[in-house]
């Protein structure tokens, strides 16, 4: 049953996020050789835990090398008492937007959303079982006043929960 992936995926993003708080200062050290020797998850465990998209857009697209959104919504406590560049990127690669790499890779090993098999909504709430490039698999979006939560697999093949206000 597909719906079994929505409990899997959570425990696992709670086992998951901790450890790469804890690997993210070690990545962000090694950066460098991390992004040089990566040709396969397997080569450095420590370049996943690092946010290749963020870097290559500031690098390519603002000329700033640096490890962290510096042209964003910044965190008002990092900025006001750890104005720091490992603290702003820990915040951005760690904390924020955990293994970015990590889940760039489980995007290409979906694939991305190629249709709606089936869909229940009650309310603006709904429940949708969606077929990716590779696999079969759940989406949960409920909505309680003006807050969503969502919990499941967004349209490009990526493992996303999120609660957020948004009314």
């Amino acid at each position: 049953m597909p719906i079994l992936w929505l409990p899997i995926c959570t425990i696992l993003e709670l086992i998951k996020r901790p450890i790469f708080w804890v690997l993210y200062p070690f990545a962000y050290m090694r950066r460098k050789q991390c992004r040089e020797i990566f040709n396969w998850p397997t080569d450095d465990l420590l370049w996943l835990a690092l946010d290749d998209v963020i870097h290559n857009e500031s690098v390519n697209d603002y000329g700033q090398d640096v490890e962290f959104c510096w042209f964003c919504k910044r965190s008002s406590f990092v900025e006001k008492y750890l104005p720091y560049d490992f603290c702003r990127s820990w915040y951005w690669g760690a904390f924020r937007n955990s293994s970015i790499n990590l889940m760039n890779l489980t995007e290409k090993w979906i694939g991305i959303k190629t249709a709606v098999i089936s869909r229940k909504q009650w309310g603006k709430s709904f429940y949708e079982l969606r077929q990716f490039e590779h696999a079969r698999l759940p989406y949960l979006e409920v909505w309680i006043g003006g807050w969503r939560w969502q919990c499941g697999f967004i349209s490009a093949g990526r493992f996303q929960q999120q609660i957020r206000k948004l009314i």
